[in-house]
């Protein structure tokens, strides 16, 4: 088995105390991967770290357990990959989409507001930004946008990534009719235009794939916005310090969603052409 760790420098460890729940997490289903859900692991977590509070335990379990499809929301909707500084314009989508856009063609990539310079570059030979901050073109060969198309082709006509499974999975992956829609953009390249369900009500009728990101982008904030509306009442429940500490990421976590998902609907609207 094999993690990236998010240890650092920090007194608590990881910056945000309740980001120790994901390293407390990967020590028990090592330790036990037949565990029956990931809701046990995080009562335990809160348990420990906030003592036997329902009324904490409610609100600090349901934060983790939609933490990550909340972070996904305002960053990577349906497995579009990283938009990180520090990476180069290659990648492993193939082939890539011909026509204006970061790719083919080229296109100036704003740089986010109040992104952090660093004296030294990410690879250690040049001033550059922060590599965990957004940069919609630095890793464009992941992601693979124009004016007419988003997504990486990697079913078994482009890089052969689907093939890596069983054919019965290969089959499902390929076929963009099939594929988990929360795969779309990782298996397929498919046009602003394409019709998807309603992110706010699927049963209502259909969308382009540019309102629906752009959608799930809103919905990321509303829901880091959500969390901190939650925290809040927890005040007299938590310490003060440990309290305001956690304020403090949420507070930043509202601001750095909002940046991410102004800057990318953004982008994309003007790469397309589109008001959506």
């Amino acid at each position: 088995m094999a993690a990236v760790s998010n240890l650092g420098n920090f007194q608590n460890w990881t910056g945000h105390v309740l980001s120790q729940s994901n390293t407390y997490g990967f020590g028990r289903i090592a330790w036990n991967p037949h565990l029956p859900s990931t809701e046990e692991v995080n009562e335990a977590w809160t348990k420990m770290t906030f003592g036997d509070s329902e009324r904490v335990r409610d609100v600090v379990v349901d934060v983790l357990e939609r933490s990550w499809r909340t972070y996904e929301r305002y960053t990577s909707p349906l497995g579009i990959g990283f938009m990180c500084e520090g990476g180069v314009a290659g990648g492993n989508c193939a082939p890539p989409t011909e026509g204006p856009g970061p790719g083919p063609g080229g296109a100036e990539c704003p740089h986010s507001p109040l992104e952090p310079k660093l004296e030294v570059g990410y690879f250690g030979d040049a001033p550059g930004y922060d590599h965990y901050w957004l940069n919609p073109c630095s890793n464009y060969g992941y992601s693979n946008y124009s004016a007419t198309h988003l997504g990486c082709d990697r079913t078994s006509r482009g890089t052969g990534y689907s093939p890596q499974y069983g054919i019965r999975m290969q089959r499902i992956f390929d076929n963009v009719d099939t594929c988990p829609f929360e795969l779309l953009l990782f298996f397929h390249n498919v046009a602003w235009n394409h019709s998807v369900p309603d992110y706010h009500d699927p049963g209502s009728g259909n969308v382009t794939l540019l309102e629906y990101i752009c959608d799930m982008h809103d919905a990321g904030v509303e829901e880091a916005t959500s969390f901190l509306t939650a925290w809040e009442t927890l005040r007299a429940d938590v310490d003060d310090v440990l309290h305001e500490s956690v304020r403090a990421r949420f507070l930043q976590q509202i601001n750095d969603a909002s940046v991410w998902s102004d800057v990318i609907k953004s982008y994309y609207r003007n790469l397309s052409g589109s008001s959506a």
